[in-house]
C-alpha cells in the first residue's frame, strides 16, 4: 500500500524525519597558521591551530525539526549560580537599610531566588521533557509531500491515535 498526499495526491512522500536527516549537514574544518617576525631581539617565530565545527540546515529540513529536550540539571544548576549573587545583594540591601523587617523581608528574597526559584525551574524542565516526548511521538508519525510541500498524518496512524497532532 503506497502513501498518497491527501491535498494533491501525489505519491512522492517522505518521512519528515527523513526530510530533516537529508537537509542538515555537519561540519568539521582544521585550520593552521604560523608566522615569522623580526625584533631586537632576533626573529621571533609563531604557530597555531583551531578546529571549528558547524552545523547547516536547509530552509526544508527547518520546517522538519525534531522537539528538543531541555536539561533540567544544568537549567537548574544555572538558577542556583544566579541565585547566589541575588541572594547576597538582597542581604546587603537590607543590611544596609536597617530595620528587622527589610533584613527578613530581603533574606525571604534572596533564600526564594536561591532555592525555590531553582526547584522551580527544575520542575518545569521536567515537565517541558514529558511534552516534548509526546510531541516526539507525533513527529515520528509525520509525512511530507515532496511535490506540494503538505505535511500531514497518514490514516493508519491517526485513526489509532483518535485525533490529529499538534504541530507548528
Amino acid at each position: 500500500m503506497a502513501l498518497e498526499c491527501p491535498t494533491c495526491g501525489s505519491q512522492e512522500v517522505r518521512r519528515a524525519s527523513l526530510a530533516y536527516e537529508m537537509g542538515v549537514q555537519k561540519t568539521r574544518n582544521k585550520t593552521l597558521g604560523g608566522g615569522v617576525a623580526l625584533s631586537m631581539v632576533g626573529p621571533i617565530v609563531g604557530v597555531g591551530g583551531a578546529v571549528s565545527r558547524g552545523r547547516n540546515t536547509s530552509l526544508f529540513a527547518e520546517r522538519f525539526e525534531p522537539p528538543k529536550k531541555v536539561r533540567p540539571f544544568m537549567r537548574t544548576f544555572l538558577t542556583f549560580l544566579i541565585g547566589v549573587p541575588l541572594y547576597c545583594f538582597a542581604v546587603l540591601i537590607g543590611l544596609s537599610i536597617g530595620s528587622n523587617f527589610s533584613i527578613l523581608l530581603s533574606g525571604g528574597f534572596g533564600l526564594f531566588c536561591l532555592f525555590v526559584l531553582p526547584f522551580i525551574i527544575f520542575l518545569v524542565s521536567v515537565q517541558k521533557n514529558r511534552d516534548t516526548e509526546r510531541k516526539m511521538q507525533d513527529w515520528s508519525r509525520l509525512f511530507v509531500c515532496e511535490r506540494c510541500g503538505e505535511v500531514f498524518e497518514p490514516k493508519q496512524f491517526s485513526q489509532k491515535r483518535g485525533d490529529r497532532p499538534e504541530y507548528q
